[in-house]
């Protein structure tokens, strides 16, 4: 998974919006990164401890509601991505892997859908 710096900017951006003292660090380090952008454009690992060091940051802000209440939803969005990144790296470094045994298909969302 390679990261970009628009990728980067945009994370910054939504960043910038929330208050908080653990959103704040979480914005500090990815500013360092967009200045290092090699470092994650050549190494999954650095990639993978760049957004699971972000989801720690996003999560502990969820875990003290560190942030105005009017943005919880941004936050929780921000947790679901970077959860989504870090798990994604870690499934294409063979960290983890896809069960023989989950599911394909989903019937309850089916007949959600019905």
């Amino acid at each position: 998974m390679t990261i970009t710096l628009s990728t980067l900017q945009y994370l910054a951006k939504r960043l910038a919006l929330i208050d908080g003292e653990e959103i704040a660090a979480a914005s500090v380090l990815v500013r360092k990164a967009e200045a290092s952008l090699s470092v994650f454009e050549r190494s999954s690992q650095a990639a993978h401890a760049l957004y699971h060091t972000l989801w720690d940051h996003v999560s502990r802000a969820l875990d003290h509601s560190d942030f105005s209440p009017e943005h919880a939803d941004a936050v929780e969005a921000l947790e679901a991505e970077l959860a989504g990144r870090t798990l994604f790296i870690r499934l294409a470094l063979g960290w983890i892997s896809r069960s023989e045994s989950g599911p394909a298909e989903f019937p309850a969302l089916t007949e959600f859908m019905n």
